[in-house]
């Protein structure tokens, strides 16, 4: 059920993109020939009216084909005036633009109406049902409420801190124990313990964990605060997403890229586990979808509105071979892209998968 639901919210964010496209087309008095969903070959279509709907067979996106959209096509005489190499630079803009615009959209909406109904997450001092690893597994139980960690009390910051500042015999490698343990004092079931467990080095965090994850509470915010705190996370978020892309020569920051297995894989863990964070989860996603589609370069649409203004500041269209050069270096960094986070993702998976314990 959860595949399901993984494949129905990223084909969702899929159609939402292509969406934008389609009806900025419609409005600008554009014709749309095929909204399609997955790449072909073809499995399913069904025209209504001038657009035919398609299902294809590569769940990689989808694409919305515009009537005079390709610059060598053919364009029939009664579709001249709906064709989009003939409207003006402005609304062939505002077509491309359109698709980025919805999924941001569409995350800002999300996000707002999951805090305003679901609540806003804020960490406890509880211990998690989900991650229990080694050396916690075992020891710690689910529901039991962090007091300290070697005497140092403040909430999970300080308790994460704390367990670092605990280090392994030589040159730390992975899964080597610490020399000394940390003590925890815990509440379970109303009761006071005091348990020692040896924090364990994980090379890929490169930090000490105890292997437990904390919980968290909701809290409803009023649409006001919804909506900063929304814009706030977004804008956090598309800092961190494009500082990966920026940093894709540097070694460090090229681990950070993740590519379409580790989406799914995320997405599927965090609807197993909750609907709303798995919602949330989507949000996000719709709005790398939306800056990675504005990168300037061809075939993206920051490609297209690049093009577009160069169009628009020499007075004329760039030649045909211009733009198929331009595509084929596109088409290149877009692939480079592609196998870094694809490899990023086999290697999250080898090592055990995409969630973290602390």
């Amino acid at each position: 059920m959860t595949w399901v639901l993984t494949i129905a919210g990223i084909a969702a964010l899929i159609v939402i993109h292509e969406g934008g496209h389609a009806i900025a087309a419609l409005l600008v008095g554009m014709k749309v020939e095929r909204f399609a969903l997955f790449f072909p070959p073809i499995l399913l279509k069904k025209r209504i009216g001038s657009t035919e709907f398609a299902l294809g067979t590569i769940p990689l996106g989808g694409y919305v084909r515009i009537t005079g959209q390709n610059p060598i096509e053919d364009v029939a005489q009664e579709d001249e005036d709906l064709s989009y190499a003939n409207k003006a630079i402005w609304k062939r803009a505002f077509v491309i633009a359109a698709g980025p615009a919805a999924n941001l959209v569409t995350c800002l909406v999300l996000v707002t109406v999951l805090l305003m109904v679901s609540g806003q997450q804020t960490p406890t001092s509880r211990i998690s049902p989900n991650a229990l690893q080694v050396p916690a597994l075992g020891s710690l139980k689910a529901g039991d409420r962090i007091v300290s960690v070697d005497g140092v009390k403040g909430g999970p910051e300080a308790f994460v801190k704390q367990t670092r500042t605990h280090r392994c015999a030589s040159v730390p490698i992975a899964g080597c124990l610490a020399t000394d343990a940390a003590a925890l004092v815990v509440v379970r079931n109303g009761q006071s313990q005091r348990l020692l467990l040896f924090p364990r080095y994980d090379a890929k965090a490169k930090a000490m964990r105890l292997g437990f994850a904390f919980a968290t509470d909701r809290q409803e915010l009023p649409f006001s605060e919804a909506a900063r705190t929304s814009v706030s996370a977004s804008w956090q978020v598309s800092k961190a997403t494009l500082k990966a892309i920026s940093g894709v020569v540097d070694s460090k920051q090229r681990s950070q890229l993740g590519g379409i297995v580790g989406g799914v894989a995320v997405t599927e863990e965090a609807f197993s586990q909750d609907l709303v964070n798995a919602l949330e989860l989507l949000a996000f996603i719709s709005l790398s979808i939306a800056l990675v589609n504005l990168l300037p370069i061809l075939p993206l649409d920051g490609g297209h509105l690049l093009w577009l203004l160069i169009e628009k500041l020499r007075g004329r269209p760039a030649s045909t071979e211009t733009l198929e050069r331009a595509a084929l270096i596109g088409f290149g960094l877009v692939a480079v892209l592609f196998v870094i986070g694809l490899s990023n993702d086999i290697g999250r998976l080898g090592a055990g998968g995409f969630s973290q314990p602390h």
